[in-house]
């Protein structure tokens, strides 16, 4: 009985050791976990030289990139800027070449219609009997009361060349012979003579009247205005007689 007891406890010491045993395996083992986690999360954290390196090369490229993309937007603008001033300069160059153009383009019509405008007046006071000498006074006078008309077909209708013919001759008798002169050539013919008796004739104011306008002094002026009144009198006691 004493021996089974004993036994027992022998047993039940072994037991009890191999338990301690385990306590001590389990307290082992969940201190090295414990152990295993701690490292685990310290590796996790860190940062190694190599990805800090990258890390910095890639900002360092990021930031080169970022100064390119506004170099080029810059460059951009400019570009634009450029071809904004380049088509203002050539709008400008061309609406120059378009003025000067219309410009030569008016002052042609205007000479040619300018010659229009002579011949038809010539051809009027040449049926007037104008003398020759003043023929050539013609082109220093203000043509604008004759109108000239184009037709759709490019014809040119000019008018009242006639009342200007006949304004010209009731305002300037001295510039007219007496008698209508027919197939007026304005290379000779039509000359005023002298009515004699110290009257004034029609060359005379003529005269007179183109040395005022070359020299118009208060002399030439006067001696233009007399002549011009003295033979206006004897043209009108003419008619009355």
């Amino acid at each position: 009985m004493t021996t089974a007891a004993k036994g027992g406890s022998a047993a039940d010491s072994g037991n009890g050791s191999a338990g301690a045993g385990d306590a001590g395996n389990k307290g082992d083992s969940t201190q090295s976990g414990d152990d295993s986690s701690t490292t685990t999360t310290t590796s996790s954290s860190a940062i190694s030289a190599a990805d800090h390196q990258r890390a910095l090369n890639d900002l360092k490229k990021f930031k080169q990139e970022a100064t390119d993309a506004k170099r080029l937007l810059q460059e951009q603008k400019d570009a634009k800027l450029k071809e904004a001033n380049d088509f203002k300069a050539l709008y400008e160059q061309e609406k120059t070449a378009r003025e000067t153009l219309e410009k030569e383009n008016g002052t042609f019509k205007e000479t040619v219609f300018s010659n229009l405008k002579l011949k038809a007046l010539e051809a009027e006071v040449a049926k007037l009997g104008i003398l020759a000498t003043a023929m050539a006074d013609l082109d220093v006078l203000d043509l604008s009361g004759i109108e000239i008309e184009t037709t759709n077909t490019g014809r040119h209708i000019i008018k009242n060349a006639d009342r200007l013919a006949k304004k010209l001759k009731a305002d300037r008798p001295h510039w007219f012979s007496t008698q209508k002169v027919s197939n007026f050539n304005a290379g000779g013919g039509g000359k005023g003579g002298s009515d004699g008796g110290g009257k004034v004739t029609a060359s005379d104011v003529f005269n007179a009247e183109r040395k005022a306008k070359l020299k118009p002094t208060p002399e030439n002026v006067a001696a233009h205005k007399q002549a011009f009144q003295q033979y206006s009198e004897q043209k009108k006691a003419a008619r009355q007689q």
